[in-house]
C-alpha cells in the first residue's frame, strides 16, 4: 500500500521525463540520507520557541518498493504538540 499526497495530480517536476538511472540515483541518495539519520547519535537539543529540552519520537521511513525500513528519531517539543492541539480544538491552523 502506498500513500500519495498528490493523488490524481501531476506536477511540473514529474518523474516521467527522468531515466531509470536518474531514479536509481535519487533512491540511493534518499537511502543514504535515511541510513545516516537513523545512525546519528542523539544530542541534547533546545526548543527555539520555548527553551525547553526537546524530546524525541521515532518515525519509520522506507523507500517505495524496498523492504528495508529506517527508524529516525525526530526532535519534538511539548509546546509544538500543545500548539497543534489548541489549533485543532479551535478549528484554525495558523502558519
Amino acid at each position: 500500500m502506498s500513500t500519495s499526497h498528490f493523488h490524481g495530480q501531476r506536477t511540473a517536476t514529474s518523474f516521467e521525463d527522468s531515466t531509470p538511472e536518474d531514479r536509481g540515483d535519487l533512491k540511493r541518495g534518499i537511502k543514504d540520507f535515511l541510513i545516516a539519520e537513523s545512525c546519528k547519535p542523539l544530542s541534547t537539543q533546545i526548543c527555539p520557541r520555548c527553551g525547553r529540552q526537546m524530546e524525541f519520537t521515532e518515525a519509520v521511513f522506507w523507500v517505495d518498493g524496498e523492504a528495508e525500513r529506517f527508524t529516525v528519531r525526530l526532535p519534538l517539543c511539548k509546546c509544538a504538540v500543545a500548539n497543534v492541539s489548541d489549533q485543532a480544538s479551535s478549528g484554525s491552523f495558523a502558519a
